[in-house]
């Protein structure tokens, strides 16, 4: 999987839809001139942000390097490995605790029926 999952022709055709006409070839050349710079000025910005954060250093020691800890912290973000964990351990909690595993409150709202609110009169004040 590529960094940026659009292809060239997609850009194009996005922006020729918010009326800018631009060619692919126009996107590669400023891509090979640019998109270096804007690489390293979003990994020096990662890197700083990573020393910024003090959780990442206090680490217990028989844990692998902090790098390595961040990138999988990070990829199991990106792909929703975090969420379904906390998904597992909410269920698990609930089910230790006697309660049913989903939760038992929801809104529903039919999108095809017309919900805006109907506005509602002041009372008058009595003085």
């Amino acid at each position: 999987m590529s960094a940026f999952p659009l292809s060239l022709r997609q850009v194009e055709d996005l922006l020729h839809e918010r009326g800018i006409d631009i060619g692919h070839e126009t996107i590669r050349a400023w891509w090979n001139r640019f998109g270096p710079m804007f690489a390293a000025e979003i990994k020096k910005k990662r890197s700083a942000s990573m020393r910024r954060m003090p959780q990442w250093r206090e680490l217990p020691k028989d844990f692998p390097p902090r790098s390595t800890v961040y990138n999988y912290f990070w990829e199991w973000s990106r792909y929703g490995v975090l969420d379904r964990m906390h998904h597992a351990l909410l269920v698990r909690c609930r089910e230790a605790e006697g309660r049913e595993a989903s939760l038992s409150a929801a809104i529903i709202v039919d999108q095809h029926e017309n919900v805006t609110p109907t506005p509602i009169a002041p009372k008058p004040l009595n003085i």
